[in-house]
């Protein structure tokens, strides 16, 4: 049974969230600022976290990059629940560490939905395999080495931290580089999800820009992560010598 802590300060929502959760089998625990928040956090280690951006005392995104640092917090998902619809609102979400996002108000259906897409990247979905399970504890290609264990990718220049959808993308893009890899070929094959969806694929995109800015000595300018125009993404295969 996924454990989810409901961040939310807003009391009827926090209830209701909770409420529905439960009921489609969901062990949920419901908490109304940042500091309750992180306390529960160490304590429960949950499955996924559905995060307020507006909090008493705190702001969503310096609770989401506090959870990134700590030891585990780069394996558990978080979706942002915020009022803000304006792009810049995402932008810093996703840079925060946000595996997806959910503009108040919102459809319950919608909700499950997200839910359920996010947990499938990050657990055992049958189209990717479980990163339990994997036989490989590490990838390489060229510079690029992934690290499973840790969630870490490093390069000849740099190393990070990713996040749990960062690490089954760039997992995927490893395990076929040199080969383009079109958006309607990711979000089937990684996450089951409907490639021509403008709302999927902007995710997509997003996760996307935050790996190169992990990963390229120059995120404007890629190397790795390539773009092949009207066809997809491409992780660079190295070249042979």
């Amino acid at each position: 049974m996924p454990r989810v802590l409901v961040v939310e300060d807003d009391i009827d929502l926090n209830w209701t969230v909770c409420r529905v959760l439960n009921s489609h089998g969901y062990q949920t625990l419901g908490v109304g600022s940042g500091e309750e928040a992180l306390h529960r956090y160490r304590e429960q280690r949950p499955d996924l976290i559905l995060l307020d951006v507006q909090l008493p005392g705190a702001d969503g995104y310096r609770l989401a990059r506090q959870i990134r640092a700590s030891v585990d917090g780069g394996r558990i998902p978080i979706i942002f629940m915020t009022v803000n619809p304006e792009l810049e609102s995402k932008i810093i979400g996703f840079a925060a560490g946000a595996d997806d996002y959910l503009v108040k108000p919102f459809d319950i259906r919608e909700l499950l939905m997200r839910i359920q897409a996010v947990l499938r990247r990050t657990s055992g979905d049958p189209m990717r395999g479980d990163l339990a399970d994997a036989p490989e504890r590490s990838l390489r290609v060229g510079e690029l080495e992934l690290d499973l264990d840790t969630a870490t990718a490093s390069t000849g220049w740099s190393s990070a931290l990713l996040t749990p959808t960062e690490l089954q993308l760039l997992r995927y893009f490893m395990q076929n580089a040199g080969r383009i890899l079109s958006g309607r070929h990711l979000l089937t094959a990684l996450w089951n999800a409907e490639g021509d969806g403008s709302d999927s694929t902007a995710v997509l995109r997003w996760h996307i820009k935050n790996l190169r800015q992990k990963l390229e000595a120059d995120p404007t300018n890629p190397e790795l992560l390539l773009t092949v125009g009207h066809h997809g993404y491409m992780l660079a295969a190295p070249k042979e010598e």
